[in-house]
């Protein structure tokens, strides 16, 4: 597994979530000090079919606006490969708790002009749950 502590470039802020196949926590980038969100693998992450899966996410991910998927970097070490993402300080929608209904139709409109324009990428989200779903406060 690749220890958080340990990538290079990177200063562990947090973990945020530990699954079964993942890894993902808060991080501060050194060379410019931007907050990050770093996921990389767990216990399966020497399998080669994680790493492409990795790989593949970042590929994707990093081709659609950074509003959507704020993709930054594909780092490559020895245990594995890390994405690196902005961290835009969003909660995941299981979390988000709007205080009116004026947010509520605002992050529902948001979500859902998302998911349109993953779409009209060809993109076929398989993962869609409100932990996976990241709205930005602002």
């Amino acid at each position: 597994m690749l220890d958080p502590r340990s990538l290079p470039g990177y200063e562990f802020q947090e973990a945020i979530y530990e699954g079964a196949d993942s890894l993902i926590y808060r991080a501060r980038r050194a060379s410019d000090q931007c907050l990050v969100i770093i996921k990389t693998g767990n216990a399966r992450h020497l399998l080669p079919e994680f790493r492409a899966r990795l790989r593949r996410e970042y590929s994707i991910g990093s081709s659609l606006p950074s509003d959507i998927a704020p993709y930054l970097d594909l780092v490559e070490t020895a245990q594995g490969p890390a994405l690196v993402m902005k961290d835009t300080g969003g909660v995941p929608l299981s979390q988000w708790l709007p205080d009116s209904l004026k947010k509520l139709l605002e992050g529902t409109l948001r979500i859902a002009l998302g998911l349109d324009i993953i779409h009209e990428t060809g993109i076929v989200p398989r993962d869609i749950k409100p932990q996976n779903i990241i709205l930005d406060p602002r």
